[in-house]
């Protein structure tokens, strides 16, 4: 049966059983951000090798920098940025930052398209305020079941709250 014929109560439970253990989601990665990153390192390595020569040894330690900096890098980051719905937190990774945002703490989710700097690949991005003024920018694949998940985390940390 589609999703669409089910009844919310039975998504409701599905989406509890799921997150027995958390769920994890990747960054959304723009096509603008990837050539944001190739354009500029291709231009640098031409002229790095066009300077030095193509076959000289500097030539090839310099393009191993290049490309180490201006690809192999950004690669990296996108490859450790995850968002992670625990049973009673948020957690933000980037390598080996972690932005920790209780359930219990988020103010608002608003979409943005905040350009600051942020753990997110894509500008169609969710602002998650939190605590006393502070915000993550997010923007998750799968977008809305990232969102349902968030809800039920958010609804079942409260309603544990009130019963203690």
């Amino acid at each position: 049966m589609s999703s669409h014929g089910r009844g919310i109560d039975e998504r409701s439970s599905q989406l509890g059983r799921a997150t027995a253990t958390g769920r994890r989601f990747r960054s959304v990665l723009d096509g603008w951000v990837v050539a944001l990153v190739l354009v500029p390192t291709g231009f640098a390595l031409l002229m790095v090798l066009l300077e030095a020569g193509l076959t000289s040894r500097r030539a090839l330690v310099a393009a191993a920098l290049v490309l180490g900096g201006g690809v192999l890098l950004p690669a990296v980051l996108y490859a450790v940025t995850v968002y992670h719905l625990t049973d009673s937190e948020l957690l933000v990774r980037v390598g080996p930052f972690t932005t920790r945002v209780p359930y219990a703490s988020i103010r608002t989710i608003e979409p943005s398209r905040d350009m600051t700097s942020a753990p997110a690949f894509s500008l169609d991005r969710l602002r998650v305020e939190y605590g006393d003024g502070q915000h993550v920018l997010i923007s998750p694949m799968q977008r809305e079941s990232f969102l349902e998940l968030l809800a039920t985390h958010r609804r079942a940390t409260a309603s544990m709250r009130r019963s203690t």
